[in-house]
């Protein structure tokens, strides 16, 4: 299939000012939100009147969500999944993240199953049982089946069961297999240069150009920022072609993937303080979540019990006529 046909490309792909207001809607639903559940909350272990003042702001709840691809960067790497695993999950992991905040998950299990799922899709083998006693070997993290299988149930909903993922991996192979572009090489090889782009590649997970771009796109920025002894060569090739084809659109973004890619660099002591606002206002959104599993729970209990009762009363009906019956035939 090709990516113009693509889900990807029909529901996934954004004008930049579509993904903003996209963004700034969201921030303000969870705002909204938790100013209701502030004001309705009592007892909660969270100072409900900061939480009522400050929420995260789009670009923090974006620093929670690159330390989690981080994570899961770190998770498929020790799992030894091949670059298309990650690379997926990660694009699960900011699907559902594009549609939601990061404070309405767990996020831990969010990732994990990102990955299982994304093992599924790029049919690697990886049964269950056996993925997660290796999390828990490797990582000391303990999930329960069930809670991936019911994870994977909501992320297959919210990702409206679209999660065929075109990455530049391909385009990338194309561009570095042209004969004009390895002749221009001098101190590095093609190999060295394709391993480099995909790190770049993999950098750029961290920012919104998968909403923004196509595949060839990215594929040609990650070639141009590559980091190799041969990047001035290669920069100006691609700069050489993409004039000669007087492809103006394609250079502004080569340039909009750069100067993203330069943005997406995280400060580790920002990073702590938002991750302690961040766990704050989740416990909070936890707590009212655990109050609307339990009342659900008893309703459901309620209406159980309630058929149990309705059959049983019709099991009794039915018997006192069997007896009826049976007596009006003897007689």
């Amino acid at each position: 299939m090709s990516f113009t046909s693509s889900t990807q490309f029909r529901y996934w792909m954004f004008e930049p000012e579509k993904l903003r207001e996209l963004n700034t809607y969201i921030n303000k639903v969870t705002k909204e939100r938790l100013h209701s559940i502030c004001s309705a909350a009592s007892g909660t272990s969270y100072n409900t009147t900061k939480s009522h003042n400050h929420t995260l702001t789009i670009e923090e709840e974006k620093y929670v969500l690159n330390s989690r691809i981080v994570q899961i960067k770190g998770i498929c790497d020790t799992m030894g999944y091949p670059p298309h695993v990650y690379a997926t999950a990660a694009v699960f992991f900011k699907r559902l993240l594009l549609i939601h905040s990061t404070l309405e998950f767990d996020l831990l299990k969010v990732a994990l199953t990102c990955i299982y799922m994304s093992c599924k899709v790029e049919d690697v083998q990886n049964k269950l049982c056996v993925f997660l006693d290796r999390i828990e070997r490797n990582f000391r993290i303990g999930v329960k089946p069930h809670e991936i299988l019911k994870m994977e149930l909501i992320l297959l909903e919210k990702l409206q069961f679209q999660i065929m993922v075109h990455h530049p991996f391909k385009a990338l192979c194309n561009f570095i297999d042209d004969a004009d572009f390895a002749s221009s090489l001098r101190k590095n090889s093609v190999g060295d240069v394709y391993l480099e782009s995909v790190s770049v590649f993999f950098q750029s997970l961290l920012t919104d150009s998968c909403f923004l771009f196509s595949p060839d796109l990215v594929a040609l920025a990650c070639l141009y920022y590559c980091n190799v002894e041969d990047k001035p060569i290669i920069q100006r090739y691609i700069l050489i072609q993409m004039g000669y084809q007087c492809d103006v659109e394609v250079i502004n973004a080569i340039n909009t993937i750069g100067s993203m890619l330069q943005k997406s660099q995280m400060d580790t002591v920002e990073v702590a303080r938002i991750e302690y606002d961040y766990n704050n206002l989740r416990s909070v959104f936890k707590v009212h979540q655990e109050q609307i599993d339990f009342e659900r729970k008893e309703v459901f209990d309620r209406l159980e019990q309630e058929r149990r009762a309705k059959k049983t009363n019709i099991r009794h009906l039915k018997e006192k006529e069997d007896l009826i019956r049976l007596f009006y035939d003897n007689n």
